[in-house]
Parts: structure tokens; C-alpha cells; sequence
């Protein structure tokens, strides 16, 4: 049942111009049910200030407040951030997280946007950084492909000239989804969501004019990459990727990106985020793209005292 918050939260939202694709209601919808997530809202008189959407779910008998699957970050977004003094924002910080339903567990990605967490540092949670990496579009597309590390721009020419690869748009899971599952396979892995969960995301996407599905084939039809690249008005954000075992080095996701990148700055975005990676490999990859190592915070609080003991055991 869509509960007062949320409805509210979803007739708001159309308005507002800087909002991230993970806080719209669409997104929250085609990620979780309708009935698992809310929002809490800070107010200046009529007006929505500030908000903090959440998803809520149980895990051994916990209950827990946090994001979707595929979902970057999620946490505070402040309405209007132009201009703000920092005691409005503490006000904003301290209201939101004050309104926050009671459980077990909190734990969220905030925005690279929002630097600060003071206030709830001060309410008794945790913070840990993390990166994500970024690519500041306000330039030439000239400027972009310099930008680019050697390696990397010979292996979007490779995948161009050598292989010819061409990178089109689809609207087909299928072209996609044996790839992704073969990039777990290298791993020992199962791909860890469900396939039935990507349709959601590329069908609610797509008709709210937010998602393409690149893939980089070959003369034959051969699928060789492919990625979805996820945005709202002012960034584009890749958050799903796969390539094929046999034709791991024809370049084609250095294409398939390097399309994703211009096709961002084509629509006048700012910002291309990567979603970010700790694992050093893929980290180097993104880095070859000219990306900026970019800071956000985890933050969390156990709640239960059994779960706090936790808190400890990790370092934190």
C-alpha cells in the first residue's frame, strides 16, 4: 500500500530538475515493490526540503533499511543544495534522520553530491568511504577522446577496425543477459539477481526515457559486449556490463562505453559515472576512460544490540 509520504514524494519528484535516477519513484518501483520502499521528508513550510527514500526488508528475522539491488546510492538528497549554509544543511541532516522508522539495521550509499554526515555521525552512525569513478563532460568531445589512456583509445580503434564492430541500441534482454552471465562464469559465480529483475529495470527505463542497452557486434550478429547505461538529466551511470569469453580482447566494451560516453555528452549531461568499483582490475579499467577517483560514503548503524558486537568485529 503507497503510503501518504510516498505518494506525495511521487508527485513532487516530477519537478524536480537535479533529482538522481535512483531516488525517482520509477526506479524504486521496477527495483523493489511498490509496498517495500518509503520516504522520509524534511519541510519548510509547504515546501519538501530535503528526503531520504529507503527500501525495507527482513533477513533472519531483522529489519533492515537500505537500498535496491543495482542501486548506486540511495540515502539524503537535499532539494535545493545551491547556496546552502552548512547549519541549514546540519537542520536538514538531523530532521531526516530523525524521521526515520524504527529497525534493526540502516546501512545505504549516499551521493558522491552530499559530503556531508556530520549530523548523523552525531546520532551514533558509522561512515565509511568508498569511490566511484567520473567523467566530467563539460567539454569537447575532442577533449574526451584525449582524454582517454592510450591502451584504451587503441582498443576502441581494434574494436572498430579490426574486428568492426558496430554498437546498437536494443531493447532485447536476451542479447545481453548470456554475456553478463558468462562474466560471472569466469568468476565461479552465478550472475546475483534475477534475470526477470533486469527486464523490470529495461522496461521501466526505456519508457521513462532513461535507459539504453548498447551492444557491440560483429558482421555475423556476434554479440561481443554489451552494457546498460542508466541516466537522469544531468548524469549517465553504467550499471551492467558483460562480455563475451571467446571475444574478451576485440575491445568491444571499450567501444560499447566509449558510444555510452559520447551519447551523454550528445544529450548535454554532466557527469558519466562508472558506479564504481574497489576491485583493482576494474578499477584500472574505468581509470582508463579518464576518470576522476571520485568519494562517497557508506554509512549504517546497527540498532539491536546483538548486531552491535558486529560493529567491532569489522573495524569499524
Amino acid at each position: 500500500m503507497t503510503s501518504l509520504t510516498q505518494a506525495e514524494y511521487r508527485d513532487r519528484a516530477l519537478a524536480w530538475h537535479d533529482l538522481p535516477v535512483w531516488f525517482q519513484p520509477w526506479w524504486l518501483d521496477a527495483t523493489s515493490a511498490a509496498d517495500a520502499w518509503d520516504v522520509t521528508m524534511a519541510r519548510h513550510g509547504d515546501s519538501i526540503t530535503a528526503v531520504l527514500p529507503y527500501v525495507r526488508r527482513r533477513r533472519f528475522g531483522f529489519s533492515i533499511l537500505g537500498q535496491p539491488p543495482l542501486t548506486q546510492s540511495l540515502g539524503p538528497w537535499l532539494v535545493d543544495q545551491s547556496g546552502q549554509r552548512l547549519s541549514r544543511q546540519h537542520d536538514l541532516l538531523t530532521s531526516l534522520a530523525k524521521a526515520l522508522p524504527k529497525s534493526h539495521v540502516y546501512q545505504q550509499n549516499w551521493m558522491p553530491e552530499l559530503t556531508n554526515w556530520l549530523p548523523f555521525h552525531w546520532a551514533g552512525y558509522c561512515q565509511s568511504t568508498r569511490y566511484t569513478y567520473r567523467i566530467d563532460l563539460c567539454t569537447s568531445k575532442e577533449s574526451l577522446w584525449q582524454r582517454l589512456e592510450s591502451p584504451c583509445r587503441r582498443a576502441v580503434r581494434k574494436a572498430k577496425n579490426r574486428f568492426r564492430l558496430t554498437v546498437e541500441p536494443s531493447r532485447d534482454v536476451h542479447a545481453l543477459w548470456p554475456l553478463i552471465a558468462e562474466v560471472y562464469a569466469r568468476q565461479g559465480m552465478q550472475v546475483p539477481y534475477a534475470k526477470s529483475l533486469l527486464e523490470r529495470i529495461l522496461r521501466a527505463g526505456t519508457d521513462n526515457g532513461a535507459l539504453t542497452l548498447h551492444v557491440a557486434s560483429d558482421a555475423a550478429g556476434i554479440a561481443h559486449a554489451g552494457a546498460v547505461i542508466i541516466h537522469d538529466r544531468l548524469r549517465s551511470y553504467y550499471i551492467i556490463g558483460g562480455v563475451s569469453e571467446e571475444h574478451r580482447n576485440s575491445g568491444g566494451m571499450n567501444l560499447v562505453l566509449w558510444k555510452a560516453i559520447t551519447e551523454a555528452h550528445a544529450r548535454g549531461q554532466r557527469i558519466f559515472d562508472f558506479e564504481g568499483s574497489m576491485i583493482e582490475p576494474i578499477e584500472s579499467f574505468f581509470r582508463s576512460f579518464g576518470a576522476h577517483q571520485t568519494p562517497y560514503f557508506r554509512v549504517w548503524k546497527y540498532h539491536h544490540p546483538v548486531l552491535r558486537p558486529l560493529r567491532r568485529l569489522r573495524g569499524q
